[in-house]
């Protein structure tokens, strides 16, 4: 039986949504019994529960001593339950960039950040949604709650960037940006409405409610929020199956991002506190979806995806979530917490109730499951990162899709996770043991704080060298790293690679070796070489002026018709050497001194080369052999990392992070009158 929950949630619905769902249960009247068999043998509904800011352990299928059992913890007895399914970034915006394209982020350009409600920012438009690949396969497309890919492309109000524009041709109530911290009604965090001129700014600036492309609510009244995505789902839902459509619906949940809200029916009603309160309203709402599915007979033709944008927002306080036993939450790249979050997949009747699964998977697999379930292909104009489930759902295999996952903060690859192992190349402060104190004497955080502050690089960031090397399966915690031979450890560690703000190549570093230096085939991609002073393999020694090497470069570069074209930059700004590229009879390479150091520098002993890359075939392996324990595993992971290497290019997002087109209700928002509760409007 369903749950139900206290309270007369129909009570508080506005006339609008009372309208809406008596369309739902008018279509559930027309269609019948009939129903059941319809779609039997077609492709499949897909439907997408997508939770904000929620930790692996915040589900009681997960753990959680406290939280109480719930419809989507139902979802997974009915279903398989991933122990190890990874977010595509450890933020909203990239990891929701990964969720709809199959992408990774950072290849369509996305740093380690957020769309703003005032810029022009959005997901490339080449990338295809999953919506725009599902609908020429006779799809009907719809979606209610967070969107947060963009909203206004060149006006404050012309939202060419919304969820209409990307593939969903049926948008309900929407967070084009999200349920902000500005957006809080209870006075915990900023003062209440009416109360305080510049929270009300705020407030206004940030929280806002859209239906399809038309701005109906500024702020965001939160009252019956819950109801009203739930009844946009089902009049979708029902409208499809009347229409005997296979549908994508995209149900993206509020909750649990900070500002905490819970409509009267749910506050209170949890021994978790608010944040317990937040996840039995999503356990109603799915609910009452699952209940709709049920009654219109397509729960045995729909599968069903539940996960998180990201883990926890563990500096939050009790309104933060928990990742249970993992180290690390929002923000964080180079932790377990960060991007492990629950993932749960459903379909009665053809996969198997009860069963968990303990391969290691990712949220961008969403994507091309779905893609394989429609009979459709996955794009072709881009790198595709995401892997079919399907093999894995029907138990043909019960292995992981994937050679390995590469974990990103924006541009910079903070680690690697290979079979059990996860190689680690930088890793984020995290909350220190004195911070429960300083932060959250009253059980909720005095701030939107981050530990690291969301950087990938500089003092909250430490640079592991040598990476770690953990076996996350045995050391979840990540408290043990495994003992590695040091020289081969340093030599991944030349691996790092960071994107040039100006060049859509990837800086990739060795240790020099003379026989690495590009032949006159053109057939080897060529990569930058670092000398160590003291280190027994290096082909340059220590005190090598960096003019010494161009020479030697240059002579190792052919000047024939078999060079092919190259890209250039230099890492250093003090040899004077140009930026440029080769083309066919030139000379090919640059070296270039370390940064800081002086071309003609005696003491120079880190002498670094500029980047040049071929079109050639993908690097073998290194040429330091690995040597101690491990050395299977670290020789795999450096032939991954060297094919993946290769195969990245990075796009430019379309925008810019201006301040000039936040959302406005007013006609001429220049008036600072930006306040809206309109009755919802019809889609274009």
């Amino acid at each position: 039986q369903r749950r139900t929950f206290p309270g007369q949630w129909l009570g508080n619905f506005s006339f609008q949504q009372i309208k809406m769902l008596g369309s739902a249960l008018l279509a559930v009247a027309i269609v019948g019994c009939t129903a059941k068999t319809h779609l039997s043998g077609s492709k499949p509904n897909i439907l997408i529960l997508f939770a904000d800011d929620f930790g692996w352990g915040d589900l009681h299928s997960y753990g959680h001593p406290t939280q109480e059992p719930g419809e989507i913890d139902d979802m997974a007895q009915r279903g398989v339950r991933f122990t190890q399914w990874y977010a595509a970034e450890s933020i909203c915006t990239p990891s929701r960039m990964g969720l709809m394209t199959g992408r990774m982020p950072t290849r369509m350009g996305m740093g380690h950040t957020v769309f703003g409600p005032s810029g022009s920012e959005a997901l490339p438009p080449t990338d295809l949604t999953l919506a725009e690949v599902l609908k020429p396969l006779g799809y009907a497309t719809g979606m209610a709650g967070k969107w947060h890919l963009g909203i206004n492309k060149a006006q404050y109000n012309d939202g060419l960037y919304l969820p209409y524009y990307r593939g969903f041709d049926h948008v309900g109530h929407i967070l084009p940006f999200s349920n902000h911290w500005a957006c809080d009604e209870s006075g915990r965090h900023s003062p209440k409405p009416g109360m305080d001129a510049t929270a009300d700014k705020e407030r206004n600036s940030s929280c806002f409610l859209y239906h399809n492309t038309t701005l109906v609510q500024q702020p965001i009244d939160h009252t019956n929020l819950t109801e009203t995505l739930v009844a946009d789902a089902q009049a979708f839902i029902s409208k499809a199956v009347a229409d005997q459509t296979p549908f994508l619906y995209y149900l993206a949940f509020p909750q649990c991002h900070v500002s905490m809200f819970t409509d009267f029916a749910w506050t209170n009603t949890s021994k978790n506190g608010i944040f317990g309160d937040q996840i039995r309203a999503m356990d109603w709402a799915a609910g009452q979806v699952f209940s709709l599915l049920q009654t219109l007979g397509v729960d045995s033709n729909t599968i069903s995806f539940f996960s998180s944008d990201h883990g926890p927002h563990v500096e939050l306080c009790l309104e933060g979530g928990t990742a249970a036993h993992l180290r690390g939450g929002k923000g964080d790249s180079s932790w377990e917490g960060g991007l492990r979050v629950p993932g749960i997949i459903a379909w009665p009747g053809t996969i198997t109730g009860g069963r968990v699964e303990t391969a290691v998977v990712s949220m961008m697999d969403i994507f091309a499951t779905a893609v394989d379930l429609a009979g459709g292909t996955m794009p072709t104009n881009h790198e595709m990162d995401g892997k079919s489930l399907v093999p894995l759902l029907l138990g043909q295999n019960d292995s992981s899709p994937h050679e390995a996952l590469f974990h990103y903060c924006g541009d910079t690859l903070m680690a690697v996770r290979y079979k059990q192992f996860k190689l680690r190349f930088f890793t984020e402060q995290l909350p220190l043991d004195n911070y429960s104190i300083e932060h959250c004497s009253h059980g909720w955080a005095d701030g939107e704080f981050f530990q690291g502050g969301w950087g990938c690089h500089g003092g909250s960031v430490t640079t592991n060298n040598p990476p770690e090397l953990l076996n996350i399966e045995s050391d979840p915690a990540e408290e043990y790293p495994l003992l590695v031979t040091d020289l081969w450890q340093q030599h991944l560690a030349s691996q790092r690679n960071t994107l040039s703000p100006t060049s859509p190549l990837w800086r990739l570093q060795y240790y020099a070796d003379i026989n690495a230096l590009p032949t006159c085939d053109g057939n080897q991609t060529v990569l930058s070489h670092t000398a160590y002073e003291g280190y027994a393999g290096a082909s340059f020694p220590a005190g090598t002026a960096s003019g010494e090497m161009v020479d030697v470069c240059r002579n190792r570069c052919c000047n024939d018709t078999n060079c092919v074209a190259f890209v250039m930059q230099t890492h250093s700004r003090n040899t004077g050497q140009p930026e440029g590229s080769c083309t066919i009879g030139e000379p090919c390479c640059w070296l270039a001194g370390a940064e800081g150091v002086k071309p003609d520098d005696p003491t120079n002993d880190n002498i670094t080369s500029g980047i040049v890359r071929s079109v050639g075939p993908s690097p073998g392996p290194a040429p330091v052999p690995p040597a101690g324990p491990y050395a299977d595993v670290l020789r795999a992971i450096d032939e991954i990392l060297a094919k993946h290497l290769s195969t990245m290019t990075r796009e430019t997002l379309p925008g810019k992070p201006s301040h000039n087109l936040t959302p406005c209700c007013s006609d001429t928002p220049s008036d600072g009158v930006c306040t809206c509760n309109y009755p919802s409007k019809s889609p274009p």
